[in-house]
């Protein structure tokens, strides 16, 4: 860790030394190299909740360290291939929470980006916010020249500066604990963190938000039971996002809707397969559909809003996780089996034989219920839990939809207690398969890979003319190899060895009768010369000296 980034944030690390030795981890200190930051009665207090669970310690540790880490603790609430559950349940109760800044401040951002006063922007700006959160507030707002109600989302003053030391912290401390702890031995903490800085970077750029409600504008454009809010970029920048305000109703005011003659069951259908175009169709989803998050506006109409923290999901992956929700729906062990191996990057020494039997006992289970009674987000969480057991690391894109998918399953359910996410995807089936077999999806596949491979359909033409040329001159040498085919030769060899060790034991032992035979002949004063050659003697030499030869060769090659 360098000195000088130690002493520039010397007040903060002490503050997180302080903290982490008050919930109970003062052990870490020594270990991550925080024990300089502290007095010695501050490194021997006595820690506070002894009597809490890892889980629960971990999170009032967060919040008081603030709205940098409550966001690291909020995404890594997704995070079930990486955490148990116990800790996983515990993150998912982390609030972004936060009292409201001084309207002053809030003026004094918005004139800053702006260049302009709030006066020659505003013909009215509400005073106090209409919500706040860690990273910024909203004020509801009518525009000076159109008369447009609007919604306009301000930064927080100063907060950029505090996330960007609380990251160089984070990753400061995410390398210590991989180098230096047992954790860090299991979990990949520097890819936690990175990945949490991409996510709260982009969350603080407005730009980015702005140009994703564009996106979700343009994709929803023609279906009119989703209303998406237009950007004013003339009053938006990196810390200020104007907006067309939505008046209607949270889907947390059940009676309120009810009683205004509001079909829940309806809206629900609605939000689902909204949300299912997004994910299915689109490729680009609202990462946090909870009920704050969506209005119901007149008409039956669903009003997404707050699209700071979007997914992206590649075609890819969209098959992939269709073909793991209909593995589920089918109880099929093979297709959730073959996909989770397709998602997930896993260690060579992942036990398969395991894998695919905890894989078989989840889909005999679901395979024994009716699709009705099965949750989606446990259905989510057992295929993350089977990654945390085996250390199967789950693509980012795949988290943050599991997260996304949990949210919108609890969304829709305390409008229908009835309705199955997971019969919602199996309606979409044909409109899935529609889509990616499409004449435009097509084109776009033939555009891409042409583009791809432009360079080599040019080459193609004169290099195959090379080729037949030199065909056509003798000029072609094929060359063709068969690594096992020298395993074959040597299996043949062998054959022919024993073989031939078979045939000179037989010749030797007819040669050995015909020596006992000639002995009995000369016995009787029987010879069989002929040009007064001793032809029987010479035929036995020759025979012996023969097979010796053969011996030694069989031998020498290795091969018997």
């Amino acid at each position: 860790m360098p000195l000088l980034r130690k002493y520039k944030h010397f007040n903060r690390y002490h503050t997180i030394a302080v903290t982490l030795v008050k919930h109970g981890f003062g052990y870490l200190i020594d270990q991550l190299g925080l024990n300089h930051f502290l007095a010695f009665h501050e490194r021997h207090q006595e820690p506070k909740g002894s009597k809490l669970s890892l889980g629960e310690r971990i999170r009032f540790m967060l919040e008081e360290l603030g709205p940098t880490f409550i966001k690291l603790g909020q995404l890594l609430s997704t995070r079930h291939d990486l955490l148990p559950p116990d800790i996983i349940g515990e993150l998912k109760k982390l609030q972004d929470e936060v009292p409201p800044f001084e309207f002053e401040k809030a003026r004094q951002v918005v004139e800053e980006q702006m260049g302009q006063s709030l006066a020659e922007l505003f013909a009215e700006f509400e005073v106090e916010p209409l919500a706040a959160a860690s990273i910024g507030q909203v004020h509801r707002a009518r525009l000076i020249r159109t008369k447009q109600e609007v919604a306009v989302k301000i930064q927080r003053p100063d907060i950029e500066k505090m996330v960007k030391s609380d990251l160089e912290i984070m990753f400061d401390l995410a390398r210590l604990a991989e180098k230096h702890t047992a954790l860090g031995e299991t979990y990949p903490f520097v890819d936690m963190v990175a990945i949490f800085s991409q996510a709260i970077k982009e969350e603080m750029d407005y730009t980015i938000e702005g140009r994703n409600t564009e996106k979700f504008f343009r994709n929803f454009a023609q279906d009119k039971s989703i209303c998406i809010p237009n950007v004013f970029w003339d009053y938006s920048g990196t810390r200020v996002l104007t907006l067309e305000y939505f008046a209607g109703i949270g889907l947390n005011e059940k009676q309120k809707l009810v009683g205004q003659g509001y079909n829940t069951q309806r809206l629900a259908q609605i939000i689902s397969h909204a949300m299912m175009k997004q994910i299915l169709i689109d490729g680009i989803f609202h990462a946090d559909p909870h009920p704050g998050n969506l209005l119901v506006l007149g008409g039956e109409k669903i009003g997404f809003i707050d699209f700071g923290m979007v997914g992206f999901i590649s075609k890819e992956r969209q098959e992939q996780f269709f073909q793991l929700m209909i593995g589920f729906i089918r109880g099929n062990t093979e297709i959730i089996m073959d996909t989770i191996l397709a998602m997930g990057v896993m260690d060579n020494d992942v036990n398969i034989v395991n894998l695919r039997r905890d894989v078989q006992r989840i889909s005999d289970k679901y395979a024994q219920i009716s699709l009705g009674e099965i949750s989606l987000g446990d259905s989510i969480q057992e295929i993350m839990h089977l990654a945390f057991k085996y250390h199967i690391k789950m693509p980012s894109e795949f988290t943050l939809l599991s997260r996304s998918l949990i949210t919108l399953e609890g969304t829709v359910q305390s409008l229908d207690p009835v309705l199955n996410i997971l019969e919602v995807i199996k309606t979409f089936q044909g409109r899935f398969w529609k889509e990616k077999l499409s004449l435009n999806e097509l084109k776009h596949f033939m555009i891409d890979h042409f583009l791809s491979y432009q360079h080599m359909f040019k080459l193609f033409p004169s290099q195959m003319t090379s080729i037949l040329e030199r065909i056509k001159n003798n000029e072609v040498k094929i060359k063709m190899e068969y690594p096992e085919m020298n395993e074959v030769f040597k299996h043949f060899d062998k054959i022919a060895n024993k073989l031939s060790f078979s045939i000179v034991l037989l010749s030797f032992s007819i040669i050995m009768a015909g020596l006992i035979i000639g002995s009995n002949l000369v016995r009787t004063n029987m010879t069989y010369n002929y040009w007064h050659l001793p032809i029987l003697e010479i035929g036995a030499v020759t025979a012996i000296v023969m097979a010796g030869w053969l011996f030694w060769s069989i031998f020498r090659s290795g091969r018997f």
